[in-house]
């Protein structure tokens, strides 16, 4: 059970999108990759 530390759960992975949205949203990452 404690083989696969390195792979995502769902949740962890709904967690980290969720942060990276919330960050953009305040302004902390400003990804700017459009050209």
């Amino acid at each position: 059970m404690a083989t696969n530390k390195r792979v995502f759960t769902l949740r962890e992975y709904v967690l980290m999108q969720n942060l990276e949205q919330i960050e953009r949203e305040h302004g902390i990452i400003k990804i700017e990759e459009s050209e």
